[in-house]
């Protein structure tokens, strides 16, 4: 019976190590997110702040012309219409 209790005793100590190094690593963990997390909220704030302006740029520049990336069949579509409408 002393052998049973000193082992139980035993496994027990080692449970609450585990469960204290465990609660460590999990406040780590919070840390490293806050640590992550602040450069990219200062980050996201200072884009939306120029969101305006680019969305102004975006208007200036836009000289009605297709997509960057269209597909050959976009572009023959919008040249018959082109077409169909001058005529």
């Amino acid at each position: 019976m002393g052998a049973s209790v000193l082992g139980s005793a035993h496994g027990h100590g080692e449970s609450k190590r585990n469960i204290s190094e465990t609660a460590e690593t999990g406040h780590s963990l919070v840390v490293l997110e806050v640590l992550l997390g602040l450069p990219l909220l200062s980050f996201l704030a200072l884009r939306q702040a120029g969101m305006d302006v680019r969305e102004v740029e975006d208007v200036v520049n836009d000289f009605g012309r297709p997509a960057v990336g269209g597909t050959k069949e976009e572009a023959v579509r919008r040249w018959c219409i082109l077409i169909d409408q001058q005529t």
